[in-house]
């Protein structure tokens, strides 16, 4: 496939992706807030703690074969199909099995939680894993064909329901229940969905050496999974520990928001990053070329999503989620700041890892960045949340920017300068914009007036871009792949 077919084809897919990421980062933020007007954060700690076993149980039972789906040259559709059948039946076998585990296991897994009480709601959360067997083989095979339509439809009429249902649940009073029932409703939907829609359907045929193939490459990919899994989580295992529920609670709702304004761009972007550069993996001045264009595209947008997260930190913690959560507006605004660099740095090169087949370098650097958070989150939380609030984004802008800039260049030969050329002129425009605002929103004491100054900050973004003769160029670009540039003033397409 020519470079300029998988150009069109990422493109749409793109298109299709970020409304797919539109329509479920809107609509679960507005879940995320509504409830935490409902519930309070001791409530969303339990729910964390939840999460974090499923979540954990279900990066084994897809044990590594999405990737390995999207990555991976096949001769035909039919070897393709025959590989798929494989993936399915081992997901759903391993799924029930687990599912089995944590029943019979469910009040130690509670009490090494640290809540005794929760056994039952970790057994019933876990009736998702079994849906993980259609869910990650279908998506599979939508990226891997840069098909993102159904994807869309499916997300959003996913998401759309976990609101429906988890809102009056917890209206009814039925606490942390209301988002595991809600949970469970959403991944059904989902599955069935995807599955009615897709050309492929699982048929009983099983290979033992496709499944030996895929387990040899896909046994990185599992171990990548695990250390992004302990990478993502052990901040909340050691807060449940060393703090309580409800600084559990505080702190996964406000990891949760960053990740929704982030990923509203990151999330639509990243598998379609990884499916393009698995299709030019064989030409390397092509993968690099496509590599930094797609990263100038993420920091165009990630960046000052980031920074206004910072600039406008207090506002949105005490007009979206109130009084109660007023504590985490500091860790709320620098782990903001911080996911600037995390996504447009350390997402870019976890993609790249994985589109040439080299999740261990992924391993490696999860490793390197688990060395020095994990005894940073623990004496920190020792310390106090405050502490924890400012010591985690400082830690993590070193050792994760860090160890993903020193893989790539000694192991991909991806140059650090050519990603700093690329970052560097958005980090510096969104600085300044940063600086006039954030003086605006000191200088206002109304707190909601603090929102009039948002449309003030992209303006000022949007005039410091477009000053600048590459940006410009890049945003004119984005434009016009995207069909958008007749919304664009005349003066720019000079």
């Amino acid at each position: 496939m020519g470079e300029q077919t998988i150009g069109k084809k990422a493109v749409t897919a793109t298109k299709w992706s970020l409304l797919t990421q539109i329509a479920s980062k809107i609509i679960q933020p507005i879940t995320t807030l509504v409830l935490a007007h409902i519930l309070t954060p001791d409530l969303f700690g339990v729910i964390a703690l939840v999460t974090m076993v499923t979540s954990f149980a279900n990066m084994f039972s897809d044990a590594g074969f999405q990737k390995y789906l999207v990555q991976h040259e096949f001769k035909t559709d039919a070897d393709l199909h025959d590989y798929a059948n494989v993936a399915f039946w081992t997901n759903l076998a391993v799924s029930f099995l687990l599912w089995f585990l944590i029943g019979l296991f469910r009040d130690g897994l509670a009490a090494l939680l640290g809540d005794t009480t929760i056994g039952w709601a970790i057994t019933v959360a876990s009736s998702v894993l079994p849906l993980t067997a259609a869910i990650s083989v279908q998506t599979a095979l939508y990226q891997r064909a840069l098909s993102f339509k159904v994807l869309f439809s499916s997300r959003f009429g996913s998401s759309l329901l976990t609101l429906v249902v988890a809102v009056p649940l917890a209206l009814a009073g039925f606490g942390y229940w209301s988002m595991i029932v809600a949970t469970i409703a959403s991944n059904a939907l989902l599955a069935v969905w995807l599955t009615i829609e897709s050309n492929w359907k699982p048929t009983f045929s099983y290979s033992f050496r496709y499944l030996k193939r895929m387990f040899s490459f896909s046994a990185w990919t599992l171990l990548e999974a695990f250390t992004i899994w302990l990478a993502g989580w052990a901040g909340s295992f050691i807060l449940g520990n060393v703090l309580d529920a409800y600084y559990l609670g505080l702190y996964r709702t406000t990891v949760s928001l960053v990740s929704a304004a982030t990923g509203l761009i990151s999330s639509a972007v990243t598998p379609v990053i990884f499916a393009t550069l698995s299709r030019m993996q064989g030409d390397r001045a092509q993968f690099d070329r496509a590599y930094f264009k797609m990263q100038s595209y993420l920091a165009m947008f990630v960046v000052p999503i980031a920074f206004a997260l910072f600039v406008f930190r207090e506002s949105i913690v005490l007009v979206f989620l109130g009084d109660q959560w007023v504590e985490a507006s500091t860790f709320l605004g620098l782990y903001g700041m911080e996911s600037a660099f995390s996504v447009v740095i350390g997402y870019m090169a976890s993609e790249a890892y994985r589109s040439l087949g080299k999740p261990r370098l992924s391993v490696a650097v999860q490793l390197a960045y688990l060395a020095a958070t994990v005894p940073c989150m623990f004496f920190s939380a020792k310390a106090g949340f405050d502490v924890f609030s400012i010591a985690l984004p400082l830690v993590t802008l070193f050792s994760y920017s860090g160890s993903h800039l020193i893989a790539c260049k000694t192991r991909l030969s991806l140059s650090i300068t050519e990603t700093f050329k690329v970052l560097l002129p958005y980090l510096v425009i969104c600085v300044l914009d940063s600086f006039v605002c954030n003086l605006l929103v000191v200088l206002i004491p109304f707190i909601p007036a603090h929102f009039l100054v948002i449309p003030l900050y992209c303006l000022l973004y949007l005039a410091l871009l477009v000053s600048r003769r590459e940006q410009r160029d890049t945003l004119i670009d984005v434009a016009n792949r995207f069909g958008l540039a007749r919304f664009l003033p005349h003066f720019l397409l000079k």
